[in-house]
């Protein structure tokens, strides 16, 4: 994600995979000048990442290295009695190498996380099927006014069992891992309820420009009231919600699932995107210009 986890992910991948054994083979080159440059950048870089408000796992994993190669070149140096086994170029390599395998045990680690509850939703089939959404004849519009296209599904075409068992299907995975915070409802989705004030279907291919052209701009820290947005592997938008707590390393977010209820959830607590990112606006709420009028109350500050 732009900023998100797969860019954070991304960013602890490449320090480990890669600056792991670029310090061991410096280190194995005998150049200790060389070496020490590096590990200067990778601190400087650690410490940017840290006043920036970076996660702890951008910065802590190039701070980790920086430390570790300066450990071992200080017990080559010194002689170091309790690392004197560690001091010899060739040691160092392969205590630096570690990062791969590191790397790769991170990267199947976030692949479970991320991906278990899709898999698991993707097993099984629903035996039930929605109607078309029906365009309606009243667009939205962006705060550089441009159109976008509102959507709505018949309510009378889902009868209230439908609606029960499309709910199940989707929280089967999370038993306790949501509260529920509104009633199942065909008449809008999640882009609806942050974009729409809960009145309408808001496409997932509008909302990149919705965030476009309303200001927003990803962030590391997020706070109430801060969308957030998930993405699938290619990037695509495929759902988005609003924080509502967030002083813990994984906020709990609410959002609209699809035809089903509203739930609060861990953002990782969903069945719709792999990755997700964090973001906020200096505008007054969320809400898109319906019509030739505003909608003035922030339908998902309740």
């Amino acid at each position: 994600m732009n900023d998100s986890i797969l860019g954070a992910d991304l960013a602890v991948l490449l320090i480990l995979g890669l600056g792991g054994p670029l310090l061991g083979v410096i280190r194995w080159a005998g150049r200790p000048r060389l070496g020490a440059g590096l590990a200067t950048l990778l601190a400087s870089g650690a410490i940017v990442g840290l006043a920036a408000g970076a996660p702890a796992k951008v910065w802590l994993p190039a701070a980790g290295l920086a430390a570790a190669y300066v450990c071992l070149a200080g017990a080559c140096r010194y002689r170091v009695t309790l690392l004197r086994s560690l001091a010899s170029p060739q040691a160092g390599l392969l205590f630096l190498a570690a990062g791969p395998a590191i790397a790769g045990a991170w990267a199947c680690w976030r692949e479970q996380v991320t991906t278990a509850p899709l898999a698991a939703i993707s097993a099984h089939t629903p035996s039930f099927s929605l109607p078309d959404s029906v365009p309606v004849a009243m667009p939205a519009y962006t705060d550089h006014g441009k159109s976008v296209p509102l959507f709505t599904r018949p309510s009378d075409e889902l009868p209230a069992a439908t609606l029960t068992q499309a709910e199940r299907f989707l929280t089967a995975g999370y038993p306790q891992g949501l509260i529920r915070t509104g009633p199942a409802d065909a008449g809008y989705n999640c882009h609806g309820w942050v974009f729409a004030e809960g009145r309408f279907w808001v496409r997932n291919e509008s909302v990149d420009s919705i965030l476009a052209d309303n200001g927003y701009s990803v962030i590391f820290e997020p706070r109430p009231g801060d969308v957030v947005v998930y993405r699938d592997y290619d990037g695509h938008v495929v759902h988005t919600g609003v924080v509502r707590l967030a002083n813990s390393e994984e906020p709990l977010v609410e959002s609209k699932w699809g035809h089903a209820g509203r739930f609060m959830h861990p953002a990782a607590e969903q069945p719709y995107g792999t990755t997700w990112a964090f973001y906020r606006s200096p505008r007054q709420g969320h809400l898109l210009r319906l019509g030739d009028s505003h909608l003035t109350t922030d339908g998902v500050s309740e």
